[in-house]
């Protein structure tokens, strides 16, 4: 009996042995679990940050796209409008040139036209003279052929 008893007492102790070794292995089972399931929600996080990262990338991608189109509308732009610009600058120095050469022809224009104007006026005058001169000597005339008569009479 004894022997069953010391038997029995041992199988107890193994029992509450493997019985504390169970639930130490229970608890490292929860914990392993517990970090499974972290690591798995990061995991999954990981992912989705991954997946917004392609999205954004994708986006940066397309953005950059938009911006290299427009850079080279922009290009092609200047381009234009610096070849406008130059014909621009021909068509203005050839007008500047045509202006120039009108301010000269008008201003020879205007030295004849005073020119005629001062010729005009010293014609004017002279025929104005010219007038009074012959009024003077028709009416000297005039006289002499009255005292002319009068002498004849």
């Amino acid at each position: 009996l004894e022997t069953a008893n010391r038997s029995n007492a041992e199988a107890r102790k193994t029992i509450a042995k493997l019985h504390s070794q169970i639930q130490e292995m229970q608890v490292s089972i929860d914990d392993e679990q517990r970090q499974r399931d972290e690591i798995r929600e990061q995991y999954n996080m990981s992912e989705r940050k991954c997946q917004m990262l392609v999205t954004e990338g994708d986006e940066v991608r397309g953005a950059l796209d938009t911006a290299e189109r427009a850079r080279k509308a922009a290009e092609s732009q200047l381009v234009e409008t610096n070849e406008r610009l130059g014909e621009l600058s021909t068509q203005n120095s050839a007008l500047a040139g045509h202006k120039r050469k009108l301010d000269g022809d008008l201003s020879q224009i205007q030295s004849e036209l005073e020119e005629v104007i001062s010729d005009h006026k010293s014609t004017e005058e002279r025929a104005k003279k010219a007038m009074a001169d012959t009024s003077r000597m028709a009416e000297d005339l005039r006289v002499e052929q009255e005292n002319s008569q009068h002498a004849e009479k």
